[in-house]
């Protein structure tokens, strides 16, 4: 049952919108929003880090539910 619901969970990472992620997870992360705009400036000249880095930072917040639930499972 868990492994269907990690999968659920990852299919679902894979359609979500990256901006709209993005703008979640900038406005959950509370005092950390500030570091993580200082981090996606950092690589404004470089187009493939900035969209990497905006990847990686939007998915963030999904794999903190996920976890969550997991351990809490446990």
């Amino acid at each position: 049952m868990r492994i269907l619901l990690l999968i659920l969970a990852l299919c679902s990472l894979s359609r979500c919108h990256k901006e709209q992620s993005l703008e979640k997870t900038l406005e959950f992360s509370g005092n950390n929003k500030q570091e993580l705009l200082t981090v996606l400036r950092h690589y404004e000249k470089d187009p493939q880090k900035q969209e990497a880095a905006k990847y990686l930072i939007a998915i963030v917040s999904y794999k903190i539910i996920i976890c969550k639930y997991f351990y809490a499972a446990l």
